[in-house]
């Protein structure tokens, strides 16, 4: 597909599935902030870099900061490409385990071991945010939620946020499906 342009700002813009070839050997596409490995090696990418993307983005707006840091684009490439970002727990202790695991897996390195789809990461947020509320009725109904409690976890409020945006990544999936 020489010579077609990303239009994303946090990605390559395929989460259709297509394969996009840089413009030119070695040229890099895309927001340094939100790159995946593959995107800063100037490799090919498909849709499992806009999943990373993805990630990049769950994982700030839950940290409140971007998973690597960097001077420089080139230093905060080196850190795309070399370190983990630190675990959500490290930075906000509290965060369920099962949430940090979510956006773990959509910012894996190795895309093989991230998720394949926007589909799979719509699938486990949604999952993810059914059982949240259960366990804050059920928590509520059983000992009262406290104050306290709720100042130390607010991510409650941020749940429906997130699982928005990976509905819209994979409404935008099936959108680029029609145009392909």
């Amino acid at each position: 597909k020489l010579g077609r342009t990303a239009n994303s700002t946090t990605g390559s813009g395929l989460l259709s599935g297509e394969t996009l070839s840089a413009t030119f050997p070695g040229m890099i596409l895309g927001t340094v902030r939100y790159m995946s490995p593959e995107q800063a090696r100037g490799l090919p990418v498909d849709c499992r870099t806009d999943i990373f993307s993805l990630g990049a983005v769950l994982y700030e707006m839950i940290a409140g900061r971007s998973p690597f840091h960097g001077e420089t684009d080139s230093d905060y490439m080196a850190e795309v490409l070399k370190t983990e970002p630190p675990a959500l727990s490290d930075i906000l202790p509290g965060v369920p385990t099962e949430l940090a695991g979510i956006v773990s897996k959509a910012m894996c390195k190795d895309r093989e071991r991230r998720y394949q789809t926007a589909q799979e990461l719509t699938a486990d947020l949604r999952t993810y945010r059914k059982n949240a509320e259960f366990r804050l009725v059920f928590q509520d109904s059983r000992t009262g939620l406290t104050a306290a409690g709720l100042r130390q976890w607010s991510l409650s409020r941020r749940v429906p946020r997130i699982a928005l945006l990976a509905v819209v990544a994979a409404v935008l999936c099936e959108i680029g499906r029609a145009h392909v």
